[in-house]
């Protein structure tokens, strides 16, 4: 619904578990990508870093 009203939005899916049926779903549904979580907090933040800087 959020890309019915915005179909610029920025949407990822934020998950421990790649490869999974939840990511291959947000993909078809429009998410741009996906942010795996890190071992830990920073490697979390890290990626997410990585990724907003080639938004």
């Amino acid at each position: 619904k959020i890309l019915e009203s915005d179909p610029e939005a920025n949407i990822y899916l934020f998950t421990a578990y790649t490869g999974t049926e939840e990511e291959s779903g947000a993909l078809k549904a429009g998410a741009k990508g996906t942010i795996g979580k890190a071992a830990d907090w920073y490697g979390t933040v890290e990626n997410i870093i990585n990724l907003t800087d080639k938004l």
